[in-house]
């Protein structure tokens, strides 16, 4: 049985940073939405 390596391959940082990514744009467009509508 292997352990798990400590440092994360540089694969898992690329994935979260793209799953960073998307949460910061989705969050920015409804923000956008939410002040178009309120004008």
């Amino acid at each position: 049985v292997k352990a798990a390596p400590a440092v994360p391959e540089p694969g898992t940082y690329a994935l979260m940073g793209l799953g960073m990514a998307g949460l910061g744009l989705a969050t920015r467009r409804r923000r956008a939405q939410q002040a178009a509508a309120g004008q």
